[in-house]
């Protein structure tokens, strides 16, 4: 005990100083235990700097496929000074003679992991409490969300990495086919678009599904439709409108409902006979499992935070975010907007693999589409497209051509304008929804319904209704 003793400050963090000792000394005795312990434990877990250099040394070693015993690494150039503090090379033989046990060595080192997150939660206490008593020109909720993001930080740091044994992953993947030969969705949510689960299989949990288009093409409207469908079919989602108030909302959801028109709801034009339907619809649409979180300035701690909040209410499957271009990180991507674009679609990913959910996100597209003689949508028309692109398992363009036939017909000459009435008339009320990717499926495209008037999205043979 006085070994570990003579290295241990007084009135320090939390530590184990012979905890440590243990460790380093069963992996100079025990390579192999390095392997195990590094998938939790990192240099900086350890409290005195010298045990971290021993560490960062021993794994260099045996990465290089050498051995690290007291022999080896006592001639590592940068290590020697770091031993200094401790009594020099020698000090690794007397790691490995003070040993007890390999055998108890695993807790040890859990032990050492245990003491720095309680050491990393000490200090983002005292440097929360110094910002909130300092920084009072600040924006509050600012506060809270970079608290949020750095105590998910700590929580993420030695979290090994889940592996699963061959049959394992055998038996479960035949139990999803098997289900799937039956016609079951193991694993997905229905959007309720009959044809467009058939071609994508729904949304998968722990995916991020982006959905794309140019403005007025009903992104949102889609979004809402199967919000709608996943929320019936008794799956909570949490909906993060970062473009629209939580009332203009609410309107269009009962408009969707209520087969009301929506502006003429939102702007009040609206008879009795109407204000009752929608009432009905409300009525209706109360219970279903629905949050929405509207804060205009939203950033992925804050959608984060929603959900954990939204979990305490319902069990949350579906996660929809309205949309990418104008969600936040933080300050360092000041005036790099490609960089920050890629930390939030990656965020998103995590978001959806962690929790377990399904993730929609919006995403605006360029105007590039609309400078093609055929403007039906592209992957490379993605606004920032690199990381969108690369980390949705799923990208959907929503395109109607009615929108682009419509101003053909009012700008071009009498001759060729009835022309395209006869195509603008055979597009009314079609949406085309393109998957343009999908890692576990075929590509392809899907038309269905759609009603401007009340932003609904339905099969395509609802369209005599």
């Amino acid at each position: 005990m006085a070994f570990a003793e003579s290295l241990s400050p007084q009135k320090e963090p939390p530590h184990n100083i012979e905890a440590e000792q243990e460790v380093l000394g069963a992996v100079l005795v025990d390579n192999d235990l390095a392997q195990d312990f590094r998938a939790f434990l990192t240099a900086e877990d350890f409290y005195h700097p010298a045990h971290g250099r021993i560490w960062d040394a021993a794994i260099r070693e045996i990465d290089r496929g050498g051995l690290a015993d007291p022999v080896t690494l006592r001639g590592a150039a940068d290590l020697v000074e770091g031993l200094e503090a401790v009594g020099g090379g020698q000090y690794l033989g007397q790691l490995v003679d003070a040993l007890s046990s390999r055998r108890t060595a695993p807790a040890y080192a859990r032990t050492v992991h245990a003491l720095a997150v309680r050491r990393r939660l000490i200090a983002w206490g005292e440097d929360i409490a110094s910002a909130a008593a300092t920084e009072l020109d600040g924006d509050a909720a600012d506060l809270i969300s970079e608290a949020e993001r750095a105590l998910a930080e700590i929580a993420a740091t030695g979290a090994e990495l889940p592996v699963y044994d061959f049959d394992a992953v055998i038996a479960s993947t035949l139990e999803t086919i098997s289900a799937r030969m039956s016609g079951e969705t193991p694993g997905a949510l229905p959007t309720g678009l009959t044809d467009f689960d058939r071609q994508t299989g729904g949304l998968h949990l722990c995916d991020l599904h982006v959905i794309a288009g140019r403005p007025s093409m009903g992104k949102s409207a889609l979004s809402g439709t199967i919000a709608f469908n996943v929320a019936r079919a008794g799956h909570g989602v949490l909906f993060n409108s970062l473009e629209m108030a939580r009332d203009q909302l609410g309107v269009r959801l009962l408009s969707m409902d209520s087969r009301v028109t929506y502006s003429d709801a939102w702007q009040g034009r609206i008879g009795r006979e109407d204000y009752q339907r929608m009432y009905a619809a409300g009525e209706r649409l109360r219970s279903l499992p629905i949050h929405i979180a509207d804060r205009g300035r939203m950033s992925m701690a804050d959608v984060r935070q929603a959900l954990r909040t939204a979990k305490r209410r319902n069990p949350i499957k579906l996660v929809i975010v309205d949309y990418i271009q104008i969600a936040q990180m933080d300050d360092r991507y000041r005036g790099n907007r490609v960089a920050e674009i890629s930390e939030i679609t990656a965020a998103l990913k995590a978001l959806a693999k962690n929790e377990g959910v399904a993730v929609v996100a919006l995403s605006q597209l360029s105007r590039e589409s609309e400078k093609r003689p055929d403007p039906t949508p592209i992957l490379s028309d993605l606004r920032e497209s690199g990381s969108i692109e690369q980390d949705a398992d799923a990208v959907t363009f929503v395109h109607r051509p009615e929108v682009y036939l419509q101003r053909k017909v009012d700008n071009a000459d009498p001759e060729q304008a009835s022309k395209y009435a006869a195509a603008l008339a055979r597009s009314r009320n079609i949406a085309e929804l393109i998957v343009a990717k999908q890692r576990m499926g075929p590509l392809g495209k899907v038309e269905t319904y759609f009603d401007g008037r009340t932003s609904r999205f339905a099969d395509l043979s609802a369209r005599g209704e």
